[in-house]
């Protein structure tokens, strides 16, 4: 299951709510969010917050029970671990494309973070992003099973910066330490390295030192872990 954190920032991004400010919110200081991140919070900051961020106190106490939050566990409809690239549908566009060059779909409606969990959904349309084909090939990916998705959070520099675009193979889906994936976590959508473990379990690593090891049990991986696949290639648009 999602811890506190999880579940934290999952309510704070439904509000679009800075973890500053809801802190100031209940009369904490700004600081204060970053003892929370680390598991220092008290029974009374959970219940003030749960009342702000409008959700439910049990279920980010321990994460049982319906948040009120909405679930986004799908693209275009589909869940998210049963997506085939031959379903997908994308914007066309008229610019041609070169011989060492291929297509992805990118979904700027899908967000998946490299924080302690989010999801957000915009209402802007579908388009392709384009890749080179000797680097697909060079790194083993699918061109014909490659989504592309947008990453948030900081949990991942400095290997992937906030904001860059990644390109997701979902047909590879075998966990392979060292390797960083895409995946459903609950009812949130995250990007980092999984590490099996040899009881069944997982540890779900940032690259960033400031963020802790998960620790997922057996029980808990086929349950709450759904993969949505390898995580290949990542770039970031700088802007003006």
């Amino acid at each position: 299951m999602s811890n506190i954190v999880d579940r934290l920032q999952s309510a704070l991004k439904n509000k679009k709510m800075s973890w500053s400010k809801a802190s100031t919110s209940i009369g904490l200081s700004p600081q204060a969010p970053a003892k929370w991140k680390k598991g220092q919070i008290s029974k009374e900051t959970i219940e003030k917050l749960a009342i702000l961020l409008g959700v439910d106190v049990g279920w980010l106490l321990s994460g049982n029970g319906d948040s009120g939050l909405p679930k986004f566990n799908s693209i275009d409809g589909q869940p998210i671990n049963d997506v085939k690239a031959e379903n997908i549908e994308f914007w066309d566009n008229e610019t041609p494309v070169n011989e060492d060059e291929f297509e992805v779909p990118y979904y700027k409606d899908v967000e998946l973070t490299g924080g302690s969990g989010s999801f957000e959904q915009y209402d802007d349309g579908r388009r392709k992003i384009k890749y080179g084909k000797s680097d697909a090939y060079k790194s083993g990916a699918s061109q014909t099973h490659s989504i592309c998705l947008t990453l948030v959070g900081d949990s991942m520099e400095d290997r992937i910066a906030a904001g860059s675009m990644i390109a997701v193979d979902i047909s590879k889906k075998e966990i392979r330490e060292g390797k960083i994936y895409a995946f459903r976590h609950g009812h949130l959508l995250r990007v980092k390295y999984l590490i099996p473990k040899p009881d069944g379990g997982l540890i779900i690593r940032s690259h960033n030192s400031l963020y802790k090891d998960e620790q997922i049990g057996a029980d808990e991986t086929e349950e709450d872990i759904k993969i949505i696949g390898w995580v290949w290639n990542w770039s970031v648009l700088e802007r003006w």
